[in-house]
């Protein structure tokens, strides 16, 4: 959890040096890996379907079915995890858009305010 911690704290770091463009492209990017990793994990939920296949032909009888369904599991779980884990990244620069959206909003304030106080004194000093 520590790890985590830290790991997100460094995405947010990062996040906070970038440019908000160069953020979205980086969710667009992490959205396109997520739609491959989803092709994949169909592709290969028909693999396994096909290795049982291959399987009963050599041994000329049927194989245990429960190692197929370890392995497609397994592979589920790992494929899972990587979802979970660019669906958390996603996350965590779609925060990193949100806060430099509001300090570039804080800025363009006091831009502003400087701007109303900077001809409040160019107007006094023309009086004088």
């Amino acid at each position: 959890m520590k790890q985590y911690q830290e790991e997100i704290q460094e995405l947010n770091e990062v996040a906070r040096h970038r440019r908000r463009s160069t953020l979205v492209m980086g969710i667009q990017q992490v959205n396109t890996q997520i739609r491959e990793l989803h092709q994949e994990n169909k592709e290969l939920t028909y693999i396994p379907g096909k290795t049982s296949v291959c399987i009963e032909t050599y041994n000329d009888k049927k194989d245990d079915p429960g190692i197929i369904m370890k392995l497609k599991e397994q592979h589920s779980k790992e494929l899972q995890a990587r979802v979970d884990q660019i669906t958390e990244m996603a996350a965590v620069m779609r925060k990193a858009i949100e806060i430099d959206q509001q300090q570039g909003c804080k800025e363009q304030e006091r831009i502003f305010q400087l701007e109303q106080e900077n001809k409040g004194l160019r107007e006094i000093l023309q009086i004088t």
